[in-house]
């Protein structure tokens, strides 16, 4: 898989300046050393030999500059989508965890107000995001970050309720979950882009 190398303008540019002043360098060596050359073939080699040795040490290092310009550029980019993939994995864990609990929720709300299956708060879970907050990092917005603590938060109040739960108590949690998990799939499509 070949790679094409793309340059900005900026960098073309400084690549031609660079090339010219070399070119101008070697041709003033060649200039002086044609001149001196009837009169002292021991100069006119020893500034051939400079010359030469100037223009290709100058050439080396606008090639080297190149070389780490851009290996620099690309392991920068890299590096950003590796990040961008690993916390997209940690909103789709988070996200699953919401679906789930907006499920058991849904299907047992009924239930709920009847202070029927109550053991069934015990398997709504917020392990996913207490286990990943702290690596989400700065790339994800710090609306969605607080959006999900007061999300997390409002799951554990109603999952630790041992009293009948009024269904709109339940609604109002299944729409805060359904809010959130808006909020991380824009997010993991921000990501992505």
């Amino acid at each position: 898989m070949s790679k094409k190398l793309q340059f900005s303008i900026k960098e073309i540019v400084s690549i031609l300046l660079l090339t010219v002043i070399v070119s101008l360098i070697v041709f003033m060596c060649v200039s002086i050393a044609y001149n001196y050359l009837d009169s002292s073939p021991e100069i006119a080699s020893a500034l051939i030999g400079a010359g030469g040795n100037f223009s290709g040490g100058v050439l080396g290092g606008i090639v080297a500059y190149i070389v780490a310009a851009y290996q620099i550029k690309n392991s920068t980019k890299f590096e950003d989508v590796k990040l961008a993939r690993k916390i997209s994995s940690l909103l789709l864990l988070i996200k699953a965890e919401l679906n789930h609990n907006m499920k058991l929720i849904s299907n047992c709300k009924e239930d709920f107000a009847n202070r029927e299956n109550l053991e069934l708060l015990n398997t709504i879970t917020i392990d996913a995001w207490l286990n990943n907050a702290d690596k989400l990092g700065e790339k994800v917005s710090i609306e969605l970050i607080e959006s999900l603590i007061n999300c997390t938060a409002l799951i554990s109040t109603y999952k630790s309720t041992t009293d009948a739960i009024e269904e709109n108590l339940s609604n109002g949690v299944i729409q805060k979950i359904t809010d959130n998990i808006q909020k991380i799939e824009i997010e993991i499509t921000n990501l992505k882009g």
